[in-house]
């Protein structure tokens, strides 16, 4: 016959205790590094929202930088195109001048335009300031394309007159 043998679970109160510590320690533990991860987690918010910020500002800065170049340029342009035109007759003469003369009022427009859209004086978000400045640069664009303009004129204007002065020389 078969000796039927049952275990009696036993408990162990010191081990039991022992092990409802320890899962007091681990959820006080645990407590204390949720806390820590909140405020990493908003630390690290803070930070990445400073250097989307900076960011931002760098980039408007640098196509702030590539507008203000291309003003100085346009003004050159205009100073070059005075000097071509001075062996024009004085009608032509004064079409060039007017016509430059226009371009950089614009172009003076534009510079007051773009360091009012820099300064903190208008309050604007990043995507208004950016739209901004590239209505800036458009307009830039335009006055290059007129000063182009202007520059054929005189070109062809010389050229003509070299034209006649040789088939008279002749």
């Amino acid at each position: 016959m078969q000796d039927i043998c049952a275990q009696i679970p036993v408990t162990d109160g010191a081990a039991l205790s022992t092990n409802v510590g320890n899962q007091i320690t681990n959820a006080a533990t645990w407590g204390k590094q949720l806390l820590n991860l909140q405020e990493q987690s908003s630390i690290l918010t803070k930070t990445l929202k400073f250097v989307t910020d900076v960011s931002s500002a760098v980039r408007d800065v640098a196509y702030a930088k590539s507008l203000l170049e291309r003003q100085m340029y346009i003004v050159g342009r205009c100073t070059e195109l005075l000097k071509r035109a001075d062996g024009l007759d004085a009608s032509l003469y004064r079409n060039v001048e007017s016509s430059v003369s226009s371009v950089l009022v614009n172009n003076n427009s534009l510079i007051d335009l773009l360091t009012s859209t820099l300064t903190t004086r208008f309050k604007m978000n990043d995507s208004e300031r950016l739209s901004m400045l590239m209505n800036i640069k458009a307009e830039q664009t335009q006055l290059l394309q007129n000063l182009h303009t202007t520059d054929m004129i005189i070109s062809t204007t010389l050229a003509t007159n070299d034209i006649m002065e040789y088939q008279l020389l002749k």
